[in-house]
């Protein structure tokens, strides 16, 4: 994969809530396999992302010196501990196991139990860890909208709106290694934004409204949003 050209190595250590008869508890690599796979990868100055939900899983890929910690659904305080002393980083994706996720979905009964029983947990685990002051940074597991998500569910867990914001953002970009990129509005990075009417640091929840987006930049060229067309306007943004 690396020889392929990956930016990055993303493994398991434990089970998922896709498949019937895997719980979150059982093991997938063991221990052994993820030390010498972590370790080939960091010979080759690639970061190792890891799907854990529960222990002995998250224990194994914090052991072994993996990089990020993805899901985290019942994350333990030993686990939690662990990613603090190491310092790494930790991307919940809460939004897998929120209602938002499980809406019109015709997923099997077993799947959506698993993730609704989770949710609490998965939400008590976010709120330890931002209090623990480990790196918090967001992916979905979702598709589109599901970000703006993410970022209503983490200031429901306890961050402020801003910290949400620079998780998705300046966060995000550096543990995925692009921050010299994007990530951060800097000359001399990929002018990709929009603007929104109205103050997200008094309501994350606009952000997942169209009414509140006023433009949009891709590569630098204005996007038409609604009502605003840049083609038509003599005015400079």
């Amino acid at each position: 994969m690396i020889a392929a050209g990956a930016d990055h190595i993303k493994t398991c250590a434990s089970g998922g809530f896709q498949w019937e008869h895997e719980k979150l508890t059982h093991e997938d690599y063991t221990l052994e396999e993820l030390h010498v796979l972590v370790a080939q990868s960091h010979s080759r100055d690639k970061r190792v992302h890891v799907h854990a939900h529960a222990q002995p899983g998250v224990g194994n890929a914090i052991e072994a010196g993996c990089d990020v910690i993805l899901h985290g659904a019942l994350m333990d305080d030993a686990a939690l501990e662990g990613i603090a002393a190491k310092g790494l980083w930790y991307m919940p994706t809460l939004h897998i196991t929120s209602e938002k996720a499980r809406e019109g979905k015709n997923w099997p009964a077993y799947m959506t139990e698993r993730m609704k029983a989770a949710q609490p947990i998965h939400c008590a685990g976010v709120a330890k860890a931002h209090e623990m002051g480990i790196k918090i940074v967001t992916g979905s597991d979702g598709g589109p909208g599901a970000i703006i998500n993410e970022r209503r569910l983490l200031v429901d867990c306890g961050l402020s709106p801003m910290d949400a914001l620079v998780a998705a953002t300046r966060g995000t970009a550096e543990v995925l290694g692009i921050l010299d990129r994007t990530g951060t509005l800097e000359k001399g990075k990929r002018a990709d934004l929009f603007v929104v009417n109205g103050d997200p640091m008094r309501d994350i929840t606009m952000l997942s409204s169209k009414d509140s987006i006023f433009l949009v930049m891709k590569d630098g060229v204005i996007e038409r949003t609604g009502d605003f067309d840049p083609n038509k306007t003599g005015k400079s943004v």
